[in-house]
This record gives C-alpha cells, sequence and structure tokens, in this order.
C-alpha cells in the first residue's frame, strides 16, 4: 500500500507540514494585476505562435518536481514573459514558475505523463504540464507553437480554451482557492451559526456528565489481612495487633 500510493502519501506529508507554516500571502503586485498580466502576454504569445509553458504556483511545494532551471526573482512583467520565451531565448524551452506575483525561475524541465489517452496527440510541453498538473495543485498554462492554441493543465486534466477570457476566469478561480477571503465575523453571527449543531452537542455534554460525572462517591472497603512472622530473633516479644486495626502495634525487644 505504502509503495502504490507512495506519491499521495507524500503529497499528503508535504501539505500537513506547510499547515504549520501557513501565513498571508504578500504579492510583489496585486492578484488581479497578475491575472491581467498572464492573460495579456499569453494572448500575445499565442497571437505570434511562440511556444510557451507557465507554471502558477498552488499551495502544494514544487522544488522536487523540478529540475534544472535559472533562479530569477524579478517582477512579474509581460515583457518579462514575451522575452522568455522569444525563440531566440536560451530558456524558452523550458517552463517559467511564477509565485506570489514573482517569475522564480525559467527554464525549467517538469515531469511527464504517462496519460497518453489525455495527452493524445499533443507535443512535449503539454505532456510536461499534464505531468506537473498530476503531481500537485499548480495551474500550468500551455501556448502551442504549431497551433497558436491555449490549453491548462489542472488536477490531472488538460483543457484546451476557445478564447483568452476563459483564461481570465480561470485564473480569477484559481487565485480565488488559494486565498480564500476571510469574513470578519461578529459574537452574534458565530452564536448562530450552526444553531442545531451546537444544540445537539450542548445536550449531549450535558447527558454525559450526568451520566458518568454527577452521580459519584467515595466507596470504601476494609480487607482482613492475615500476618505472619517468621525467622525473628529469639529476644523479641511481638504483641499481636488488635482486631480491626489491620497493622502491627508495635515491636519491643526484652534483654
Amino acid at each position: 500500500m505504502v509503495i502504490i500510493f507512495q506519491e499521495d502519501l507524500r503529497r499528503f506529508f508535504e501539505r500537513l507540514a506547510m499547515w504549520g507554516v501557513m501565513k498571508k500571502r504578500w504579492y510583489s503586485v496585486s492578484p488581479h494585476k497578475e491575472i491581467d498580466l498572464v492573460t495579456l502576454a499569453v494572448t500575445n504569445l499565442a497571437r505570434k505562435r511562440f511556444g510557451a509553458l507557465i507554471v502558477l504556483k498552488g499551495n502544494d511545494p514544487l522544488d522536487r518536481h523540478l529540475k534544472g532551471g535559472i533562479p530569477l526573482e524579478g517582477k512579474l512583467s509581460e515583457p518579462l514573459l514575451e522575452s522568455i520565451f522569444d525563440p531566440h531565448s536560451v530558456g524558452h524551452d523550458g517552463a517559467v514558475v511564477i509565485e506570489d506575483g514573482q517569475i522564480v525561475k525559467f527554464g525549467c524541465h517538469l515531469p511527464l505523463s504517462s496519460n497518453t489517452k489525455e495527452i493524445g496527440n499533443l507535443g512535449l510541453r503539454h505532456t510536461a504540464a499534464l505531468g506537473l498538473a498530476e503531481r500537485s495543485d499548480a495551474l500550468c498554462i500551455v501556448v502551442s507553437e504549431e497551433r497558436g492554441a491555449i490549453t491548462v493543465a489542472r488536477e490531472g486534466s488538460l483543457k484546451k480554451l476557445d478564447n483568452t477570457d476563459q483564461l481570465k476566469n480561470i485564473l480569477e478561480h484559481f487565485h480565488k482557492e488559494r486565498s480564500p477571503r476571510v469574513e470578519k465575523k461578529t459574537l452574534l453571527h458565530w452564536v448562530g451559526e450552526n444553531p442545531w449543531e451546537r444544540a445537539i452537542a450542548l445536550l449531549l455534554a450535558c447527558g454525559l456528565w450526568l451520566t458518568f460525572g454527577y452521580q459519584t462517591g467515595s466507596i470504601r472497603r476494609d480487607f482482613v489481612v492475615p500476618i505472619e512472622y517468621r525467622n525473628l530473633a529469639s529476644d523479641w516479644i511481638i504483641e499481636e495487633p488488635k482486631p480491626g486495626n489491620g497493622h502491627i502495634n508495635g515491636l519491643r525487644t526484652g534483654i
């Protein structure tokens, strides 16, 4: 079972470890601006027929899935993305990794998928995008060099998009999943939330207390323990214990 589900177990423990260090995300650019920049850059890349593979990191760590790559830590911008995927660029065949509004790496190699049914006759970029989407919660965007088509890989499946509006909607949904809005709740709202569940829990707690905790008292038991003396000195005089005490009154020696 461990061998078969080793990838799922590893992902579970990775997420478990991330829960302890989760903190409020800080973006070098706002999420809305990031969505607009990525959408515009992908549109221009598709129009120019520049092949591209863009990875937007989710909550899962990606380091163990990435091979190679050049660290960049550059602020996300449309010209930067287009220049990376220019056919004359060194790292245009690899993937770009975007995290919190920054391009952290480019020229990365991703794990390849073995799902031939999902891949079909698509190219290496689609295979790599699907491979990472099968192993993490990252969002992968692929621009086809031959047709200029845009495809998104997420949660182990590929989806070909008809227009850039679909891409924008997917990016917005992806950011909402990563950083859900936390609403401030008042005390009145907290008391009124799930009233039936709270009432049942209170009744169960009172019933358990009445059953096991309320009827308490001390219980006394008397035990008669026989006493036998062995190997005592010949000059010792033993006074027999009084009935009901359960202990030796004393030891007295005589000369």
